[in-house]
């Protein structure tokens, strides 16, 4: 019976001991979650993850931040991977994918990517949408209240958005691209440096290459340049570069193998190029305040090079099929084209020097050639007009208030026109197959 009672007392110890280590690992265990809950409310940040197949991702936060991150493997042949870094205060991060064998970076800083202690930006946005297989999305923002968003379809496309240096504030940066299934994919990368800045990019094809470049100088109270980009078909390739504030560039490009380089620095440029065709080449080149480029080009394997420095220069050339410009100005200048060409197209040069020149030009035809020289001075104007084939037409001005207007029609005609001084006036009419010569001399002495 003792026996029996002390086996009962063994049992109820047992028993009771177990209780007690529950009761404390419960305990525990919620001590656990509340030092957990505790740092939650005091960073703030919030991260939502949602996975299904073949992902990876890696979150880091500092502060108070936002971050979403939605993957979907369809295949689950390569795995997808999402880094995200934040520092600071506000920033928002939205990645959507879905495919296989994706990778996004978002890297949301402050002042430098150095010192986690100094680096605190506040109010950035980046939003990553991608579909499709092997594409790639890199957004590295320095500053507060800058704005990124990537939207890629199809497969193998890469963007890279790289925003701020310092206190940069207020930069916008968007890239569309939508690629081939299977294709080699479009590139783009949008670099922004200081305040204000805005780029848009749209790419739709494959093998096509984008690049904008902005930069407003240190920390100025100004207004940012802005910058769209667009090009449709294969491997086209297309660079902005901005340097100043103010700067405006429109640029649409739809055909394959066509080329643009945009280059403006100083303060309110606006360049403004549309491209339908293959094998076309622009290069625009701008330094000085307030210049305004335009170039039409409709067809295949033209070439327009246009350089304005200083000053209130403005140039609009529409050109067709193999015609080739190339535009020289410097400070208050003046010019307007028009090349229709066919087959070995036409060529216009036009340089002119520095003072409130102007020059009107078309021709139609092929094989046309137009040479205009205004040096300096003030009042000088230069209309010529070429229809036909094969002429050529060399007009030199320099002084002042000099005038020339030079028509010739059916074609293979050859004009030559020098003026140099002040007050001098010319007029040539001719219709085919003519020849004229015409040269007025003043005081003044050709360089």
């Amino acid at each position: 019976m003792l026996c029996n009672v002390g086996g009962i007392i063994q049992v109820i110890n047992y028993y009771l001991t177990i209780s007690i280590i529950f009761i404390m690992k419960k305990v525990l265990l919620f001590g656990a979650v509340g030092v957990f809950s505790a740092s939650i409310a005091m960073a703030q940040n919030k991260s939502t993850v949602e996975q299904a197949g073949n992902n990876a991702v890696i979150v880091d936060q500092h502060g108070v931040n936002t971050s979403k991150v939605k993957q979907t493997s369809v295949d689950g042949d390569a795995a997808n991977t999402a880094n995200v870094f934040q520092i600071g205060g506000g920033n928002r991060s939205t990645i959507n994918t879905k495919g296989d064998g994706n990778s996004v970076d978002v890297n949301q800083m402050g002042l430098n990517d150095e010192d986690p202690n100094t680096d605190l930006g506040h109010g950035n946005r980046t939003n990553v949408f991608q579909k499709g297989d092997g594409n790639s999305a890199i957004v590295d923002t320095d500053g507060d209240l800058n704005k990124a968003t990537i939207r890629q379809k199809k497969d193998n496309n890469t963007a890279i958005i790289d925003q701020g240096v310092g206190w940069a504030e207020s930069n916008v940066a968007t890239i569309r691209q939508i690629g081939v299934n299977g294709g080699a994919g479009n590139d783009a990368l949008v670099e922004q440096r200081y305040d204000s800045n805005e780029a848009d990019v749209y790419q739709k094809g494959q093998g096509n290459d984008a690049k904008v470049l902005q930069n407003t100088q240190a920390n100025s109270p100004v207004i940012g340049s802005y910058a769209e980009l667009s090009q449709e078909g294969v491997n086209n390739i297309g660079v902005i570069d901005q340097d100043g504030a103010e700067n405006e560039t429109l640029s649409f490009t739809r055909g394959d193998d066509n080329m643009l380089n945009i280059i403006q620095e100083g303060d309110g440029n606006y360049s403004y190029v549309e491209q339908e065709g293959n094998g076309n080449d622009v290069l625009i080149t701008q330094t000085g305040n307030n210049n305004q480029g335009d170039y039409y080009q409709f067809g295949n394997g033209a070439e327009a090079t246009l350089t304005q420095t200083g000053d209130d220069n403005q140039s609009d050339i529409w050109q067709e099929d193999s015609d080739v410009a190339s535009v020289s100005q410097d400070g208050d200048d003046y010019v307007y084209g028009d090349q229709i060409g066919i087959g070995s197209g036409n060529v216009v040069n036009i340089y002119q020097g520095s003072g409130a020149q102007e020059t009107v030009f078309y021709q139609e035809g092929e094989g046309n050639e137009l040479n205009i020289n205004q040096f300096g001075g003030d009042g000088n104007y230069v209309d010529a007009e070429q229809v036909g084939s094969g002429s050529v037409a060399n007009i030199i001005q320099e002084g002042e208030w000099n005038s020339s207007y030079s028509v010739q029609n059916v074609g293979a005609n050859n004009l030559e026109v020098t003026q140099m001084g002040s007050s001098n006036y010319s007029n040539v009419t001719q219709s085919g197959a003519n020849s004229a010569v015409v040269t007025q001399n003043s005081s003044a002495i050709l360089p």
